[in-house]
């Protein structure tokens, strides 16, 4: 089977791929219990994998509710249920509390065969989110990934590296020693003062329930202060290799001031930017949809030309 593009249909991947060992592979990793491994290159925006849960239960469930929920699967998905524990010696609720992935649209957790295997990196490479309109866990290529190498997504969205460390410890069990976590004092010292900054600038530009279907109040910068913000934003992104699921979103909030501004030109480009962060860290999703016909068509956005005209640096 080819690699599938991110735009494509999403079919069930994650259980005929590993069989067939032609996209990933699950195997053993020191040190890290199991993980997954690329028998193909990936580039980013390629569809890696794509499966149904195999285990769900509500949002804030107690432990004792988990564990009866637990005891009433069938053999085969118990039996590998309870090989999520192998590695770490979990408890029986402790191996939903640690593995589950949120269906937020659905009020519930769940567990996916391969997915859940996949280890954590500050600077990850891949990205997986439920979509609700496939009912499917995805997980996206956002960096380019060569064959052999491990899969890996960021468990975190905290900036500072030693609160990182802290959270993975205290939720997951484990000390992280990726790259990142692994500088001299005075490199992540650095570093982490560029994520910071990186968090202040996103959460300038961009309201906290801003997407491509929700255009909400703009935010508190001028058009060209908003410009110059998210080009320093993207370019700490590259630099720090940080989670590329803040790039569309940033681009929208560019495209926001320059169509403000009727500033049709460089409302194209970033539209265009904001839609292929999207298709590379979610595929192609109404978010993706919506950003194409802006695109298109800048003026449809309701507040095209709100703001005195100027022309801003893309």
């Amino acid at each position: 089977m080819d690699k599938m593009s991110a735009s494509a249909a999403i079919p069930n991947t994650a259980s005929t791929s590993a069989s067939k060992g032609q996209l990933f592979e699950i195997r053993d990793t020191p040190g890290k219990g199991k993980g997954g491994f690329a028998l193909v290159e990936f580039a980013p925006g390629d569809l890696i994998m794509s499966e149904r849960p195999f285990f769900t239960y509500s949002t804030g469930l107690s432990r004792g509710a988990i564990i009866a929920a637990v005891n009433r699967l069938p053999t085969s998905k118990r039996r590998l249920y309870d090989s999520f524990s192998k590695s770490i010696g979990l408890s029986t609720e402790g191996i939903a509390l640690t593995n589950s992935l949120p269906m937020p649209e659905q009020g519930k957790v769940g567990m996916f065969e391969n997915i859940c295997r996949l280890n954590h990196a500050c600077q990850p490479n891949a990205q997986y989110f439920w979509n609700d309109a496939e009912q499917r866990e995805v997980c996206h290529c956002i960096r380019p990934i060569p064959s052999g190498s491990e899969i890996l997504v960021s468990y975190t969205t905290t900036i500072d590296s030693r609160s990182r460390r802290a959270e993975l410890k205290e939720e997951f069990g484990f000390a992280c020693l990726c790259g990142l976590c692994g500088m001299p004092a005075q490199q992540l010292s650095a570093s982490d003062a560029s994520w910071s900054e990186l968090s202040d600038i996103f959460n300038s530009v961009v309201e906290v329930d801003s997407d491509a279907d929700n255009e909400v109040s703009d935010d508190d910068n001028s058009p060209a202060q908003t410009m110059r913000l998210v080009q320093r934003a993207l370019q700490i992104i590259e630099e720090e290799q940080a989670p590329r699921s803040l790039v569309p979103r940033l681009c929208y909030a560019a495209f926001k001031a320059c169509a403000a501004c009727s500033d049709e030109k460089n409302a194209r480009v970033w539209a265009a930017r904001a839609q292929e962060g999207y298709r590379i860290t979610k595929g192609e999703m109404s978010a993706t949809r919506r950003m194409r016909e802006l695109h298109e068509e800048p003026r449809r956005w309701r507040r095209f030309g709100t703001r005195q005209k100027e022309i801003l640096t893309s």
